[in-house]
């Protein structure tokens, strides 16, 4: 997990995996430990993916 020291407002993010996935799907989490989907690749192809978002969202945590 990382934490941010404040607020970063990201479009998207590109991931380098070390085996390519089948597939990949960026969440987000709420107060309420609801998830909600906001970008996903059923078809990822190689070890790089960027999913994007379609407008910048903060993001405090990652994991």
């Amino acid at each position: 997990m990382i934490n941010l020291p404040q607020p970063l407002p990201l479009p998207g993010l590109e991931v380098t995996w070390g085996e390519a996935p089948k597939s990949v799907r960026l969440e987000e989490r709420d107060a309420q430990a609801q998830r909600t989907t906001l970008a996903d690749d059923p078809d990822a192809l190689g070890e790089t993916v960027f999913l994007s978002t379609a407008t910048p969202r903060a993001f405090t945590t990652m994991a």
